[in-house]
């Protein structure tokens, strides 16, 4: 379906990055757009934005 769409969308909160899933829906690199709240680590945002994503951060 991804591969489908004009564009991607991902919201996830902060407490799902740093952790390995029991299962994945696509690489987060397949999104053009990546929102999540401020919680998430620095470093985290950095690397989504190192692999072309956008970032967005809601202030929540």
């Amino acid at each position: 379906m991804l591969e489908c769409a004009q564009r991607s969308l991902l919201l996830v909160d902060h407490s799902k990055f740093g952790k390995t899933a029991t299962h994945a829906y696509g690489d987060i690199g397949h999104y053009d757009r990546v929102v999540t709240d401020r919680g998430t680590p620095a470093e985290e945002l950095t690397a989504l934005r190192r692999r072309g994503v956008t970032v967005g951060v809601a202030d929540v």
